[in-house]
């Protein structure tokens, strides 16, 4: 973010929900108030009848005018709108002629079941249908009220039931494609987009808090010949075996991603050089116990790279964490590199480091150690 001497006026985003959602109750108000003004002056047969719809739509201005200038806040805004039912009913009571005023009650409620929650919907679905009936009880004018009742409170209630189911199915779609933007579909971890400014955030939280941060990045050995050798289906079982694997041995607030191809990146937040090494060995030895197929194992090399006391972009801490990597391939692979201030290459990952996880059954036959990259 960008820093300036002089700081221009905060401003509301129009791309706010709540800004929308401002918009279109302002648009309402002011819509209810001019419908109502030729009523209020020519179509209503008494007097009374022309005087109270005339105080509605000042009423409807005002509440429209008030929500135009205020900050948009929820609250604020389904309030209004609440009582906008009870405006409308109150026209219904002295209506007369009542023409088309109850088709009115469509517009509020179809603003509940797209902006509102299902809980506050019917709430206001059961006060439109009360102070419908009250209105109709009161008004002298209007002959066949359970009629008029009916009817408004069906069609009302279907549109209503509509817009709604029409909403939740459109926030599911909305919710599935964000997981599907953010995340790896073959193995279900968090992808590159998504891991760049979640990475970027944990660093600043680490920094503000003086908290260390590692970075893991793991490369999956020889996986090109695995793929050549056993196909691809293969290959894609591995990853998503090395997968499963680093969803079990992290934290759940650990970022864990599938980098690109066959390399992994996982974010270790409050962790040291020494953790991360910890993690690692825990991963190697996790994957070691697993059998692909007929026998069939894999391996992985990891690079660690911690953040320093200073501030430091998340490509600078990947960046590092792939130079150790590359140097642990280049020493043998089935190992790790560290970065802390210069490359430490690790030993071979062996299988004397006592796990808390049990050792998988016998395989058909002598496993090949083929890893993954």
């Amino acid at each position: 973010m960008s820093l300036f001497a002089s700081r221009a006026p905060r401003s509301v985003r129009t791309d706010d929900p709540l800004v929308v959602m401002r918009r279109f109750c302002v648009a309402m108000f002011l819509a209810g108030a001019a419908n109502g003004l030729p009523g209020a002056l020519w179509i209503q047969r008494s007097s009374s009848a022309r005087r109270g719809l005339g105080i509605l739509c000042v009423l409807y201005l005002t509440v429209g005018l008030v929500n135009l200038v205020a900050r948009p806040r929820r609250r604020l805004l389904e309030t209004s709108v609440f009582a906008g039912i009870g405006m409308l009913s109150v026209m219904v009571s002295i209506a007369d002629p009542l023409d088309l005023a109850t088709f009115f009650y469509l517009w509020p409620m179809v603003y509940f079941a797209y902006y509102s929650t299902v809980r506050k919907t019917i709430g206001a679905y059961v006060w439109m249908a009360v102070t419908l009936a009250v209105a109709l009880a009161v008004n002298p004018h209007i002959v066949s009220k359970a009629g008029v009742f009916s009817d408004t409170v069906m069609t009302v209630g279907l549109m209503t039931t509509l817009v709604a189911v029409m909403t939740k199915q459109q926030s599911s779609l909305r919710a599935n494609l964000a997981v599907a933007a953010e995340t790896d579909p073959l193995t279900g971890l968090l992808n590159r987009r998504s891991f760049d400014p979640l990475l970027d955030a944990l660093i600043a939280e680490a920094v503000d808090l003086d908290r260390p941060l590692s970075v893991v990045m793991f490369d999956l050995d020889h996986f090109k010949r695995l793929n050549d050798s056993h196909g691809h289906q293969t290959g894609d079982r591995a990853l998503q075996a090395t997968a499963a694997v680093l969803r079990e041995q992290s934290r759940e607030y650990d970022l864990v991603s599938r980098f690109g191809g066959e390399e992994f990146a996982v974010a270790l937040p409050s962790a040291t050089t020494a953790d991360a090494r910890a993690y690692t060995e825990r991963v190697a030895h996790a994957l070691a116990l697993l059998r692909i197929e007929d026998g069939l194992t894999v391996s992985t090399s990891a690079g660690i790279s911690s953040l320093t006391a200073e501030r430091e972009p998340a490509a600078t801490l990947l960046a590092r964490a792939d130079d150790a990597l590359y140097a642990a391939k280049e020493g043998g692979r089935c190992r790790q590199a560290s970065w802390d201030g210069e490359i430490v290459v690790g030993p071979r990952f062996g299988p004397t480091i006592d796990l808390d996880v049990p050792r998988a059954p016998p395989a058909h036959s002598t496993p090949r150690e083929i890893g993954l990259r």
